[in-house]
């Protein structure tokens, strides 16, 4: 293929995908379509607003999802367009979808809802570990965003996302709370049961008599024999 037949399907496929992306996310959007030289490899690259996306749903779960349902329908019309002008599905070795800032979004999301769920039962060490993870999608997630406008309408709503999946209790402190429980208690010494016997069953003292012996000079008692 010629630099010029490349550049005419390029402009072919932007101008049916531009249409396309145009209806499915419901906003003007940018695309960008590549035709590889030397290869038999197309890509599209679909820009457009995440603020736009979010605003349209309840919740940054629901807004995203339908972002990437709609990533994966313009997939679908990539191989349409593509049959169109006569490649065959069999010709199409690999198709892939880069979901892009929704994806990363996506599964953050995910860790989240796991940690909200697991965070209880996690060791402290476990605990920190997974929380550094998320820290580190986020920043790269708002790295990754390019205009003002989306890092104001995404970045607070995972913040604010992140903060309500914390588990109610952190680890540190249920371990703290273990460990006090675990820690050997001051030994007790249980108080003697006395045995008091009634009056009725009091034995009556014995009453013992002894006479006053002298031998040889030396006084001794001497217990007198019933």
């Amino acid at each position: 293929m010629t630099e010029k037949d490349r550049g005419v399907l390029r402009e072919f496929l932007q101008e049916q995908a531009l249409e396309s992306a145009r209806e499915l996310y419901g906003q003007e959007v940018e695309i960008v379509c590549f035709i590889e030289e030397g290869s038999t490899t197309a890509k599209w690259i679909v820009i457009g607003s995440l603020s736009f996306i979010l605003s349209q749903y309840g919740s940054i779960r629901t807004g995203i999802d339908y972002a990437i349902d709609d990533a994966r329908r313009f997939s679908d019309f990539a191989k349409e367009e593509l049959a169109e002008i006569g490649v065959q599905p069999q010709q199409i070795l690999v198709s892939r979808k880069r979901l892009g800032i929704p994806g990363k979004v996506k599964r953050v999301l995910e860790r989240m809802e796991k940690l909200e769920e697991t965070g209880n039962s996690m060791s402290a060490a476990e605990y920190e570990q997974e929380m550094q993870l998320i820290k580190k999608q986020l920043s790269l997630i708002a790295n990754d965003i390019d205009t003002e406008q989306d890092y104001q309408s995404v970045v607070p709503m995972l913040e604010a996302n992140f903060q309500e999946k914390l588990p109610s209790r952190a680890p540190e402190d249920q371990e703290q709370d273990q460990r006090k429980a675990a820690r050997p208690k001051k030994p007790t010494i249980p108080k003697p049961r006395y045995r008091v016997a009634a009056k009725s069953q009091a034995a009556s003292p014995v009453e013992e008599k002894y006479d006053l012996v002298i031998e040889n000079g030396t006084h001794k008692l001497s217990k007198r024999s019933e």
